[in-house]
Order: structure tokens, then sequence, then C-alpha cells
């Protein structure tokens, strides 16, 4: 949490300090100064078991992803963030003989930047690289490792945009999967809003 504070305080800073330029583009509808931005959408989440990083089983399953970003817009190409994604699903847990369904999250919290290819209604890329955070909702059973996303989207109008996003998560470590470490990749379609 320290670290968002930080992150957005510098952000804020650097927009305050934009020349008068970057207001009147804000004014005019363009991608200027600090922004923040909202999705949500669909996904399908893979987990990958592994014992001495071999693959032991492999499952598919479907759920809900949103994403938060705050950043600023260097110019009306480059952004930088910070960003979060986070992929919820369903899946059954064994409790002792017996299977229940569980929710769980997949967390990325990092830094990311973007590229926009032109200035208005735009074609854009993005990655980010950061933490990566697995639970199951409502339980104290973090699991922590590292994480990469790339995507690949479209701004349907100043402020409303499309993204496909592949994020990779590796290196979960968790005594409830029987000691087996877990590396897990989400495909995502997410429809946001921005902010600025």
């Amino acid at each position: 949490m320290k670290m968002l504070i930080i992150i957005l305080s510098t952000l804020l800073s650097l927009s305050l300090f934009a020349n008068d330029d970057n207001n009147v583009s804000a004014d005019a509808g363009k991608r200027a100064g600090f922004f923040v931005g909202l999705s949500a959408g669909f996904a399908y989440q893979n987990m990958n078991f592994l014992s001495n990083s071999k693959s032991e089983r492999e499952d598919l399953y479907s759920g809900a992803s949103s994403s938060f970003k705050a950043g600023l817009f260097l110019d009306e190409h480059f952004a930088i963030f910070y960003s979060n994604y986070t992929t919820f699903f369903s899946a059954p847990y064994k409790n002792a003989n017996s299977y229940t369904d569980k929710i769980y999250l997949d967390t990325l919290s990092g830094i990311g930047v973007s590229y926009f290819f032109t200035e208005n209604k735009s074609y854009f890329i993005s990655g980010s690289v950061g933490s990566a955070i697995f639970n199951t909702l409502g339980k104290n059973n973090l699991n922590f490792g590292s994480a990469y996303l790339l995507s690949f989207g479209y701004e349907l109008d100043n402020n409303i945009n499309i993204e496909l996003v592949v994020k990779k998560a590796s290196k979960y470590n968790s005594r409830e999967y029987d000691f087996l470490s877990v590396d897990a990749q989400s495909t995502q379609i997410l429809v946001g809003y921005t902010f600025y």
C-alpha cells in the first residue's frame, strides 16, 4: 500500500508541474496529464501445477477480470502507470474427502507502460511487470510470485477502450497444493473507462 501511495504521489506531482499546453489538451479531450482507468471483463484462467519444474496437471477455468490503472500521460503517445489486474474464478477445493467450490483471485500489481499509435481513437499496446498474489477469497492464504502481462487494445472514443490481455504469473508455492508450485496464465477481454 505504501508503494502505491508513493507512486501515485509522484505521478500527481509530475502532472501538476506539467506545462499549460497539457491543460489545453486535456480540455480538448486529448491524452494529457494524470489519469485513472477502470476496466472489467471476462477471463480464462490456466493453472499449471508443477513438481520439480515438470507439469503434474493443468486445469482451465472461466471467470471474471478487472483492472485499475493510475498514471501519467507523458505525451499523446506514451503513458506510465501503476497497474493492478485481477482474475476471479471458481474451482473445486478438496476438504477432507469432499470437494466444494471456492473463489480464487490471481492478481498482478506493478508498473506498466502504454504506447498509443495515433492521437485520437488509437490502437495501443501495453505491458506491466510486478508481483503476483494468488489467494482464496475470504481466506488469509496469500501465495506470492512474479508476474507480467502484455495487452493490445483500441480506444472506442476518448475515454472508452477495449483491451485483450495475456497475463502470466509464476513461482507460486503453496501447502494447499501438496507443495506443488503453480504457474498461472489468464487471457482477458476488458472494457474500460479512463478519467483524465
